[in-house]
């Protein structure tokens, strides 16, 4: 079994990025995120970020983090996802509390989707981290990282929408 340790660096992606943003969507538009197989609806108000690999939110700090591993990494990250307790376990010593596990359809596919929060420069950011693709997707093994820092900034909703929007090469 290959560990996949880079898992933690998509929260420290997301801690890097708040800031600076580059050129991108300035609305909601299916966009392919540079450097990435991965194809989204872009959030109102995020644009490409230049940090990191997806999206940012200048004006709320709010970012989208893709990262890709190799398709057989997801036989080794889905058993993460199989419950709220093994998710919350796994990110808890980055912060995170998960307390919630969904399921989305995404391409006609089954994606857990894991909901909680995380206390970043001393504001509560609500989290949510999808896991997607694999081998039975024939595609590479995708990460997309949610961290919301304002209410209200984006919705549950707003995220499974660009969720299910979401399209591997």
């Amino acid at each position: 079994m290959r560990s996949y340790a880079a898992l933690p660096s998509l929260f420290v992606c997301a801690l890097l990025g708040l800031g600076l943003a580059g050129p991108g969507p300035a609305d909601a538009q299916q966009a392919r995120i540079p450097g990435t197989s991965v194809t989204i609806t872009v959030p109102q108000g995020f644009r490409f970020s230049r940090r990191f690999p997806g999206l940012e939110n200048p004006a709320t700090g709010s970012t989208v983090t893709i990262v890709e591993y190799p398709p057989e990494a997801y036989a080794d990250l889905a058993p993460i996802f199989d419950s709220p307790i093994s998710v919350d376990k796994r990110f808890a010593s980055e912060g995170v509390r998960i307390t919630r596990l969904e399921q989305l359809t995404v391409g006609g596919a089954q994606v857990p989707l894991a909901i909680g929060g995380q206390e970043i420069n001393r504001k509560e950011t609500t989290k949510y981290i999808a896991l997607l693709g694999g081998p039975k997707a024939n595609t590479k093994t995708v990460v997309i990282t949610f961290n919301i820092t304002e209410a209200g900034s984006l919705s549950e909703s707003d995220v499974e929408a660009a969720l299910k929007s979401t399209r591997l090469a």
